[in-house]
Parts: structure tokens; C-alpha cells; sequence
């Protein structure tokens, strides 16, 4: 995953085999799907549940007639364990919501889906040289990512 912002040198490039963003060693989560419906925006989604123990939970909420995708596309993408939501799933998330250790809670909900033509250019990284090596090893320890810099 090659992460660009606007206004920043440097791309940040994350392993997607690697389900886990930060350098902490956890357990697989415990998968459970629970059968109850809940509407989200006009949508009756199915509840898809992970829970990492004490590190906190994540609620996938999802309508397989919604947003449909072939989960073998993402097969080697299990980083934040997304490959095996999707395995069980059949479709991207309509709402997800994840809190970390009952301190923080975070929801994302998809506004709106369309099909879209992307040209292949839209995917065209730019040329990159290595980074200062102390930056380099900065963020390597901080989120297991490396960095490098854009030459121009």
C-alpha cells in the first residue's frame, strides 16, 4: 500500500500481507457473524464481529447484495485481517466500527458506490529514491512501514 499526501516528499509503503499496521504482536482475532439485521442507510446489513481481546473490537456491517466483491482478489491482503472479512462477507463493509480498548471508537460508513472506468495512470507512482536512513528507520520501528522519497 503506497500511502501519497499532498505536500509531502515522502510515500509510505505498507506490506498489505501484513494484517497488522502498528509493530504489536496480538493474536488472530475471533471471528463471529451474528444472523440480527441492522439498517444502514436504507440497507439491511448482517453484523460480521472481530475481537482481538483486550485490544478492542471491530463491527463489519454488511448486505452481500450490496457492494458485492470476488473475496479471492484480496486473498494475500490481510492487513487489518481484511482478506478474511471479506471471505465470509462477499461484499465491502457498509459500515464499520471499531473501538480500541473502550477509550476510542471510530465509524466509517459508505455514502455512496458507484462503477467507475479508472484510467491506469491514476495508479502511476512517481519515481522514488531512498530516504534519510534515520527517517527510514524511524518509521520501519514506529509502523513496521517503510518510507521512501519522492525524487522530484
Amino acid at each position: 500500500i503506497f500511502t501519497l499526501q499532498n505536500n509531502f516528499e515522502y510515500v509510505v509503503i505498507t506490506d498489505a500481507s501484513k494484517y497488522n499496521s502498528m509493530n504489536i504482536k496480538t493474536e488472530e482475532p475471533k471471528i463471529n457473524k451474528n444472523d440480527s439485521t441492522v439498517n444502514v442507510n436504507g440497507n439491511e446489513c448482517q453484523l460480521l464481529k472481530l475481537s482481538w481481546g483486550k485490544l478492542g473490537e471491530e463491527y463489519y456491517f454488511f448486505n452481500s447484495n450490496v457492494a458485492k466483491v470476488n473475496p479471492v482478489l484480496f486473498r494475500n491482503h490481510n492487513y487489518e485481517y481484511f482478506n478474511e472479512i471479506l471471505k465470509v462477507t462477499n461484499s465491502y463493509p457498509l459500515q464499520i466500527v471499531k473501538t480500541i480498548n473502550n477509550f476510542i471508537s471510530i465509524k466509517m460508513i459508505l455514502v455512496a458506490i458507484s462503477e467507475e472506468k479508472v484510467s491506469d495512470s491514476v495508479f502511476k507512482l512517481p519515481e522514488l529514491e531512498n530516504a534519510e536512513k534515520n527517517y527510514y528507520d524511524m518509521m520501519l520501528k514506529m509502523t513496521g512501514s517503510e518510507v521512501m522519497k519522492i525524487k522530484n
